[in-house]
């Protein structure tokens, strides 16, 4: 069992429906938060973007979902970006759940669990595996709807130098 660590852009929101490009850079805090119940959240790494984590119904109220699937990285803790986890509770989400697929094992813990956990320069908050509790291993429906939180990285565009003019 590994967790993969990555770096993530500062936090900007946008929405759409997958497979569709957005190119909005509305801000996060632009946006109302009357937003259907089934979100796959996704960042941008690698030149691509990337559903990370979703939102989603369990037990009556909404919550952070991660499904852990033969993901490279540290064995021992999980991280999630700090504008993952602000966006969450701007939705009114209060858990977090992490499912191992191949096992069938579930762990779940408060959102507020991420603001002990370490914070890297990376912008990820990282909670040790330890603090979840095991509960049972439950599946949750697919998110059609995307939310993308982060800019694209930037691209340096190519330019025409300018030489000096001789008379």
């Amino acid at each position: 069992m590994r967790w993969r660590t990555m770096k993530w852009p500062a936090p900007v929101a946008q929405m759409g429906r997958a497979g569709e490009e957005n190119t909005s850079t509305t801000g996060a805090s632009a946006r109302p938060y009357h937003t259907p119940e089934l979100l796959a959240l996704q960042v941008h790494k690698r030149a691509r973007w990337c559903t990370i984590a979703k939102v989603v119904p369990l037990d009556g109220e909404l919550v952070l979902a991660v499904v852990w699937r033969n993901q490279r990285g540290t064995q021992r803790v999980v991280s999630l970006p700090q504008v993952v986890l602000d966006y969450a509770r701007r939705l009114g989400v209060r858990r977090f759940c992490l499912r191992d697929d191949r096992y069938r094992r579930m762990g779940v813990c408060s959102l507020d669990t991420f603001d002990r956990g370490r914070l890297g320069a990376d912008g990820e908050r990282y909670v040790p595996l330890t603090w979840l509790t095991p509960c049972q291993w439950r599946e949750w429906p697919f998110a059609k709807t995307v939310v993308r939180l982060g800019d694209t990285q930037p691209t340096a565009e190519a330019k025409q130098l300018v030489l000096p003019f001789e008379v």
